[in-house]
């Protein structure tokens, strides 16, 4: 298995590009790639009986690579030239502005990481192991861009295991001057008036709501609407609804 593993980070591989220089670059292991739970954040109330749970949240994520580096050569002009190409790969692949998609070779999807703990590779040539840290401010496993709608029933199926902050469209069947629509309990209500026929798309995202193509900012009443597997969808009045999301997975 481990002679299998591979990772790329902003569409490059370290352990293809080495390869080609004649360097072995051995993944032993890739950890912290697994289930993640919510943090409960406890916080205490005057005049409470204890504390109350006041929200949870994700922790970031971090994946580390553990590898073996060998370059076969002695401490020489043809190494030391060896080791100014793994400097220049291993440097150009890590060290990048801003957030790059982390892949791994056994899971579909990818991570959105900055590389933290990079090694030094100059102390790392001639059969040695380091490893490299990946971290993952926003914990989650990326997939596919999806469209779905409710069943008739409202209820809505989407692949992943926590919640995703879709893109809907609504279309109203009836005009309406202050339509709302509600997912799991939760309210968004749109304070103006609506004509029959006309689409009003929610970015949950974004916090962006526009209504035949208008942006609308100050009309705007409630709670963003968050979707999991099994929400419950109600719009007042009715009308087709399309769901659009990324996949994502904790």
């Amino acid at each position: 298995m481990a002679d299998n593993l591979d990772f790329t980070f902003g569409g490059q591989s370290i352990k293809q590009l080495l390869a080609d220089e004649g360097v072995l670059f051995n993944i032993r292991s890739i950890t912290g790639d697994g289930l993640l739970g919510a943090a409960p954040v406890l916080v205490d109330r005057d005049g409470a009986d204890g504390a109350r749970l006041n929200s949870s949240h994700l922790p970031s994520r971090s994946v580390v690579v553990e590898f073996d580096i060998a370059t076969g050569g002695t401490v020489d002009h043809d190494a030391l030239v060896v080791q100014a190409a793994v400097e220049r790969i291993v440097n150009g692949v890590l060290h990048r502005p801003g957030l790059a998609e982390l892949r791994l070779s056994y899971r579909d999807g990818y991570f959105l990481a900055t590389a933290g703990d990079v090694p030094d590779v100059s102390k790392l040539m001639n059969a040695q192991s380091g490893s490299i840290e990946f971290v993952c401010p926003s914990p989650f496993l990326y997939g596919w861009d999806e469209v779905t709608s409710p069943f008739e029933n409202g209820v809505v199926r989407v692949h992943t295991n926590y919640f995703v902050e879709p893109v809907i469209v609504w279309t109203l069947s009836a005009a309406h001057g202050a339509p709302f629509i509600e997912v799991d309990g939760r309210r968004l209500t749109v304070d103006t008036q609506v004509s029959s026929g006309q689409q009003v798309r929610i970015d949950c995202a974004r916090k962006e709501v526009r209504v035949g193509g208008v942006l609308n900012v100050e009309n705007i009443d409630g709670v963003f609407p968050q979707l999991r597997d099994g929400s419950t969808i109600v719009t007042s009045p009715g009308g087709s609804v399309e769901i659009q999301y990324q996949e994502r997975w904790i």
